[in-house]
């Protein structure tokens, strides 16, 4: 019923309710009160559609956003061959959600003497066209209010690489990463599992202690190095390669 029709209506009601006895006329009024409510508040056209957050890529994934709160630290380690990529190992520190919805991590512990930290992080599209999807290792922090492209570098470059689709958290126990090893890309089994924040602590702690060890080794036997002074697992084990490759040439 248009606007124009109502008031029309309601105009031949009130005209006729004059006719009615009391308590008729107050019965008719109130009918036409509430229908003139009614159509003053009805939605019109309204669609009801689902509040659904769309992450904006060439896969236009739905997201739900993880609780901050709820992330856990993580480990990340190689199993297996790879030494030279050995680096990427380290305690990994939740930072934020990123815009798409997934988490990232950075470490301090992981990088070696090239690095001061490594990142773990989500991208739809490492290069901002390429539609591989793939969680990501890398040296260069991420920027979390990027779509894609996290790196902004406008190429695929990084470290290590698992591709899928799974955005919300990266894969946990073992599973097949492409890394680079230092003379090429192999596929290396690499291990994340979650931890609490204590078992954080005391893995940092026992790093420091086992580098401190190799440190003393190193001056008793006076084998020259330069990152002897390191803090980090990842440096010493590379230190210990470095050495063992110059003693056999």
């Amino acid at each position: 019923m248009s606007g124009m029709s109502a008031v029309l209506r309601g105009w031949a009601l009130m005209g006729y309710a004059v006719l009615l006895p009391v308590a008729a006329r107050s019965t008719l009024w109130s009918g036409i009160q509430d229908e003139t409510c009614l159509l003053q508040h009805s939605p019109k056209g309204a669609k009801f559609e689902p509040d659904v957050e769309v992450y904006h890529s060439s896969k236009d994934l739905p997201v739900t956003k993880p609780v901050m709160e709820l992330l856990p630290n993580i480990t990340i380690s190689l199993v297996g061959g790879c030494s030279e990529g050995t680096w990427v190992s380290g305690t990994y520190i939740p930072q934020g959600i990123a815009v798409g919805g997934s988490p990232w991590y950075k470490s301090t512990q992981a990088g070696g003497t090239d690095f001061d930290s490594m990142y773990l992080y989500f991208d739809p599209s490492c290069s901002g066209q390429s539609t591989t999807a793939r969680w990501i290792i890398d040296s260069d922090e991420p920027d979390p209010t990027e779509a894609s492209d996290l790196d902004k570098d406008g190429q695929c470059q990084y470290w290590a690489r698992w591709d899928s689709d799974q955005l919300l958290a990266p894969p946990t126990g073992q599973s097949l990463w492409r890394v680079y090893c230092g003379s090429g890309w192999e596929n290396v089994y690499v291990s994340i599992a979650e931890v609490t924040t204590s078992t954080a602590t005391a893995t940092a702690a026992t790093t420091v202690a086992t580098t401190a060890a190799s440190t003393s080794t190193a001056t008793a036997t006076g084998t020259p190095t330069t990152t002897a002074t390191s803090t980090r697992t990842a440096t010493t084990t590379r230190t210990a390669t470095t050495t063992a490759t110059s003693t056999m040439t």
